[in-house]
């Protein structure tokens, strides 16, 4: 039975209060999930559930946690031998042409979340405007199962940061809302927002992990030309910097 509006406006408004309980990333996945799915019934125009990969090109820089990388590496480790070296290749292209910018945004994530820092961070991706994540192989997303939860979240979930709201989501989508808002008469949007989420994330974390974007994770996990067995959820990023000065 399809829900009523008012019933997708509640789910959507206690959402937070199951985010924050979610005993593990499995259960924090799955309610980003339900709220991005709830948001996408809401609104039949976000494309970002029928295949649209806009997100994951053109100066993407997925942000991922420690916990969460561990997951996305089990899908490096299960990718075969030749798929692994393809994106090897890409990361070290990468870091080649951009390693200082990354770096930089690697630095810039650290500390609370402010609209500074956010300005920075939008202004260092300019660099990477002809870049697509990297683990996007023929215009799709390789290790689909395993995203972040930033992925999953992406066109469905509302932003705040300090007194600002804003949609957490591409200038396309924001451009189609727009639309949509004027359309309906309205400012309201019924959707979740996506600092509960994070905020749960971080506690899921070990206190003082550093999160950061999916190029230097990769980076961090390849020695002598091949991905290292495990994850290391805690890298040390000075030494992983040391270990390509060729590319700083």
């Amino acid at each position: 039975m399809a829900r009523t509006t008012d019933e997708s406006i509640y789910l959507i408004l206690n959402l937070g209060t199951a985010m924050a309980q979610a005993e593990d990333l499995t259960e924090l996945y799955e309610a980003i999930g339900f709220g991005a799915q709830l948001a996408y019934d809401m609104y039949p125009h976000i494309d970002c559930h029928t295949g649209c990969n806009r997100c994951c090109t053109n100066n993407s820089m997925p942000i991922v946690s420690p916990i969460e990388f561990v997951r996305v590496y089990d899908s490096v480790k299960a990718l075969p031998a030749v798929a692994q070296q393809e994106l090897i290749g890409r990361v070290r292209d990468w870091h080649e042409r951009f390693g200082p910018s990354l770096w930089a945004m690697h630095t810039g994530l650290q500390g609370a979340n402010t609209t500074e820092k956010f300005e920075k961070i939008a202004k260092a991706l300019e660099v990477f405007t002809d870049c697509s994540c990297p683990f996007v192989v023929m215009g799709k997303c390789s290790i689909y199962d395993n995203r972040p939860a930033k992925c999953r979240a992406h066109g469905a979930y509302l932003l705040r940061i300090g007194q600002e709201v804003q949609m957490h989501t591409c200038a396309e989508e924001v451009d189609k809302m727009e639309a949509h808002l004027a359309e309906q008469g309205s400012r309201r949007v019924a959707m979740p927002f996506w600092n509960p989420a994070e905020d749960r994330l971080n506690r899921l974390n070990a206190p003082g992990v550093i999160s950061t974007i999916l190029a230097n994770w990769l980076i961090a996990h390849i020695d002598g030309g091949q991905f290292i067995a495990e994850a290391n959820p805690t890298p040390d990023w000075q030494a992983v910097q040391a270990r390509y000065p060729d590319m700083f």
